[in-house]
């Protein structure tokens, strides 16, 4: 069986890091960060294994969002 492993777009990253896409995207062009792995479609992304391995504390706190059951705004 496949094992489940999500898309994490860029604004996702960005918000959790506290930083800007555009900070995000320097950052990639200068090898700090991995260059994007995953695409679906128009969905552009990182792995969440690729984030694991590249930052373990930023892949269990996106984890733990993508747990995180969505409630919609009243």
């Amino acid at each position: 069986m496949k094992q489940h492993d999500p898309i994490i777009r860029i604004e996702l990253v960005a918000a959790t890091l506290g930083v800007s896409r555009e900070n995000i995207n320097r950052e990639v062009i200068a090898g700090r960060i991995p260059r994007q792995d995953a695409a679906q479609g128009k969905i552009r992304g990182w792995r969440l294994s690729t984030i694991n391995r590249w930052n373990p504390r930023l892949g269990r706190n996106l984890e733990g969002l993508l747990n995180t059951p969505y409630l919609p705004a009243a």
